[in-house]
C-alpha cells in the first residue's frame, strides 16, 4: 500500500476525524498539490469559523468556492474532475461527500466511482430503458445511495429488487425513485408494481432498498 493509500485508508476508517486529512493535506503539498492541500485545510477550518472575523469568513467562502468552480480537476480525481459540474458536487472538509450523475455518465466509466475515497453519496439520475441493461450489471452499484428510474415497467422492477449490488440505498428515504410519465392506466399499473416489489425488498432482512413517488400517486 503507497503513502497515499495509507492516509486515504485512515479518512475512510475515521471519517468524523480532521486529523487524517490534515495529515493528507500535508503529504499533498510534499507531493506538488497545493490547490487541493489548500482546500481541505479550508474547508477543515471551517469548524473554528466562529472564531474567525466575518471578513475572514467570507474571503475563507469565496476562496473555496472559487477552487470549486475553477479547479474541479485538482480536487476530485480522475476523469471526474474533468466531467463533474458545480451543481452536481457537494463537498465536506476537503472531499467529495454527494454527486449526482446520469445512468448513462455511470455507465461509461463505473470504476471511477468506486475508487473515490471516502466513499460518497452517488446519486443516478435519468435511468432509462436504453441504458438499464448494463446499468443494472455492473458491480460498482455497491457505491450507488439512490437512483431515478424514468418510466419504470414490471421488469425494471424486478431487476432492482433483485439486484444484489444496491447495498448502500438509504432505508427510509427517497432511494429509489421511479419517474413515470404521464400514461394511461397500464403505465400507472406498472409504477404500482415497483412500489409494492420494492418495499416487498426494504422488508428483506438485510435489504435497505425504499422507493417514492417523485410526484402524483398511484
Amino acid at each position: 500500500m503507497s503513502d497515499e493509500d495509507a492516509l486515504l485508508s485512515a479518512i475512510a476508517a475515521h471519517p468524523s476525524e480532521d486529523t487524517p486529512r490534515l495529515a493528507y493535506a500535508d503529504w499533498l503539498d510534499e507531493h506538488d498539490r497545493p490547490i487541493r492541500a489548500e482546500f481541505i485545510r479550508l474547508q477543515c477550518g471551517w469548524g473554528q469559523t466562529a472564531e474567525v472575523p466575518g471578513a475572514d469568513q467570507r474571503k475563507r467562502s469565496e476562496r473555496v468556492q472559487f477552487f470549486i468552480k475553477n479547479h474541479r480537476r485538482d480536487l476530485i480525481p480522475g476523469p471526474l474532475g474533468r466531467d463533474l459540474t458545480v451543481p452536481d458536487i457537494a463537498f465536506d472538509r476537503g472531499f467529495l461527500s454527494k454527486l449526482q450523475v446520469t445512468a448513462l455518465q455511470f455507465v461509461q466509466q463505473p470504476g471511477e466511482f468506486v475508487r473515490l475515497c471516502p466513499p460518497p453519496q452517488v446519486s443516478i439520475r435519468h435511468l432509462t430503458a436504453t441504458w438499464f441493461a448494463r446499468f443494472i450489471v455492473r458491480p460498482e452499484l455497491v457505491c450507488v445511495t439512490s437512483i431515478a428510474v424514468n418510466s419504470p415497467g414490471v421488469n425494471a422492477a424486478r431487476a432492482l429488487a433483485a439486484c444484489p449490488h444496491l447495498e448502500r440505498l438509504e432505508a427510509g428515504a427517497a432511494s429509489v425513485i421511479a419517474v413515470w410519465e404521464r400514461s394511461p392506466a397500464p403505465g400507472r399499473c406498472a409504477s404500482s408494481f415497483i412500489l409494492r416489489f420494492l418495499a416487498t425488498r426494504s422488508a428483506t432482512p438485510g435489504s435497505s432498498a425504499s422507493y417514492r413517488p417523485r410526484s402524483g400517486g398511484v
